[in-house]
């Protein structure tokens, strides 16, 4: 049984994940700082002569690209703390068989994120674990997204920290703000409470979310609460985009960082 009290890391490594956090304290800063400025408003629209209520973005305001940014370099020190890992590794395994890594070794070493085992040989056959000893090489293959969820992987923290950090380098991450809870008030007796369809639609003038009562009731104000936060597009569960990223950081630690740490 793994202990409670998080083991300590290498230094550099640390350092990495220290600076993520430093992001996603500035990114729940300027998140709450967006969402201020209340940016969001829906209205109300009948069909079907008042039997479906649908609500539309009738303010809709894009998140600043600032926030994505900060995204980007959280998710970026997240990843970079595996290849620090890996570093770290070749070079005790080097050490122990006496062995000199070169510049050119050096830099071919990373931490593999891949969805299958064909291409994860492929990748040691490109030498990324290099010096590494078997016993960390297989703990790295068992966190691999194909083995940790094998139908969905690409959902994996793994695959999704990879792709976000990929798309960082040429695009900023998409975040989007994200309905929470549409809550229903109190209806007035004898009106039945109308089944909810999330529409899941984002943009102006675009359809969130269609209530159909089993009779029109165009009368029946439906009293919608709502509540929005900004959330990591894709990235599941749904939560604030720095509480996605801090569960992220958080798995590293306790299932890869923490755990590669007793090889070295």
């Amino acid at each position: 049984m793994r202990p409670l009290i998080p083991r300590s890391l290498p230094a550099g490594i640390q350092a990495k994940l220290d600076r993520a956090y430093e992001h996603m304290d500035a990114l729940q800063s300027a998140s709450d700082a967006f969402l201020e400025t209340e940016p969001y408003t829906l209205s109300r629209q009948l069909d079907a002569d008042g039997r479906e209520h649908v609500y539309v973005f009738s303010k809709y305001t894009e998140p600043p690209l600032r926030i994505s940014t900060i995204v980007g370099d959280a998710v970026h020190n997240l990843r970079t703390t595996l290849d620090h890992m890996v570093l770290a590794l070749a070079q005790a395994g080097a050490k122990a068989d006496r062995l000199t890594m070169s510049a050119q070794a050096e830099t071919g070493l990373q931490f593999p994120i891949t969805g299958s085992s064909e291409l994860f040989n492929e990748q040691i056959r490109r030498n990324r674990l290099r010096f590494i000893k078997a016993e960390a090489k297989a703990l790295i293959e068992s966190v691999q997204p194909y083995n940790t969820r094998p139908s969905r992987w690409q959902t994996t923290v793994l695959a999704v920290l990879k792709f976000l950090d990929d798309r960082d380098k040429h695009r900023n991450v998409p975040v989007i703000g994200s309905a929470v809870s549409f809550l229903v008030g109190e209806l007035p007796p004898g009106v039945a409470r109308p089944a909810a369809h999330f529409m899941g639609g984002w943009g102006p003038n675009a359809e969130v979310v269609r209530y159909v009562f089993d009779a029109p009731h165009p009368e029946v104000d439906i009293n919608l609460g709502s509540s929005f936060r900004v959330i990591i597009e894709g990235v599941f569960p749904l939560g604030t985009a720095d509480d996605q990223l801090r569960n992220y950081a958080q798995w590293l630690r306790r299932e890869v960082l923490e755990p590669l740490s007793d090889y070295l």
